[in-house]
């Protein structure tokens, strides 16, 4: 679902309720056999002059989603990663992490199958105002903390009432569990053996408290999420949902990958990108500058494309547009035929 639908629909969905910064739903979340959403923390600006600003995007978390997320993982935006300014990919990677981390636990499958999933998940941050410029200083959550706890509270319940998740991963086992949730009506020892609780307003929901995924220790919590799937046997289908392209993926890679120096493929269940280092000197020295990229990207009705990229300016975008239904064999030639193009260059110059 692009992102002026996500936003369209939010709108729609949260006026006159106490949200501010609206959840991510992916595209698959309402027809979803267990509905799962991933309750964050907040938001951060280490530039204290744009809090206040972005205290006023209403779709900050959704942009979250599909700007840091989807974009660099070519998942829920259909978009490629390199649309990014200068050299953002590398910088942003540490942080998405954790959505990869979170969609791991939930499925129990590896990176490259477990992106797409996020479309049947949804995704909100708990603290309705940016905490301050980083998560140790909290600088304007200290100024206020009984008022933010307050109206975050408020905003939970709205989630709630609108979404009716089964499941709510909590992202940290401290503060936000202990102290900054509602304590009013919790309880607890729902699931023997794991530190599930549920509120008396909304029996049907279960909270389950994880380590934040930008830990290592996120690996502790899951004996007790195999406890939690005992209750919900249909999370195993979810790890079986991938992309529509995603068997073609791998064939593709299968069929298009050289014992060549300075070469890389990175691949998501939707796309598969074949990076070339440039060559000085004898040596492959990869710079996100002088990299040369050749994409093949799939849209959810099997549409693709093929393009490359020369350091930082898309080139050839269109050169190479295909229909749902082309055959393999013709993508597969016209991306070798790209990637043949990307070595030519480099050899040419010595560099890209």
């Amino acid at each position: 679902m692009k992102y002026d639908e996500l936003k369209n629909e939010a709108e729609k969905l949260w006026e006159g309720t106490n949200v501010v910064f609206y959840p991510y739903v992916g595209s698959l979340y309402k027809d979803a056999k267990v509905k799962i959403l991933v309750l964050g923390e907040s938001h951060y600006s280490k530039d204290p002059d744009k809090i206040e600003e972005r205290n006023k995007n209403n779709t900050l978390t959704i942009e979250t989603i599909i700007d840091d997320y989807g974009k660099v993982y070519g998942t829920t935006n259909n978009e490629s990663f390199w649309e990014f300014p200068k050299g953002a990919r590398f910088k942003v990677y540490s942080y998405i992490n954790n959505y990869r981390k979170t969609a791991n636990l939930i499925t129990g499958v590896d990176n490259h199958n477990c992106d797409y999933t996020w479309e049947q998940f949804a995704f909100y941050n708990y603290f309705q105002e940016n905490m301050g410029d980083t998560a140790i200083n909290q600088s304007s959550f200290k100024k206020d903390p009984q008022g933010f706890i307050n109206r975050a509270r408020l905003a939970l319940y709205d989630v709630l009432d609108k979404l009716s998740p089964d499941i709510v991963i909590i992202w940290g086992m401290g503060d936000l569990t202990k102290k900054w949730l509602p304590k009013d009506g919790r309880v607890s020892n729902v699931i023997p053996e794991t530190s599930c609780f549920k509120y008396e307003k909304y029996p049907n929901t279960i909270f389950f408290p994880t380590y934040h995924p930008r830990t290592n220790n996120m690996p502790l919590s899951v004996p007790e999420w195999a406890i939690l799937k005992e209750n919900f046997p249909e999370i195993d289908e979810i790890a079986k949902r991938h992309h529509p392209a995603y068997e073609m993926i791998l064939s593709i890679k299968e069929k298009t990958t050289p014992k060549l120096m300075g070469f890389k493929q990175i691949y998501s269940e939707c796309s598969l990108q074949s990076i070339l280092y440039p060559c000085i000197n004898g040596k492959c020295v990869s710079n996100p500058e002088e990299n040369l990229i050749t994409e093949l990207k799939f849209n959810e009705d099997l549409s693709s494309s093929i393009c490359s990229k020369n350091g930082l300016e898309l080139e050839n975008v269109e050169e190479l547009k295909f229909v749902a239904g082309t055959s393999e064999e013709i993508l597969v030639n016209n991306y070798l035929e790209q990637a043949q193009k990307m070595l030519e260059c480099r050899n040419q110059s010595g560099k890209p």
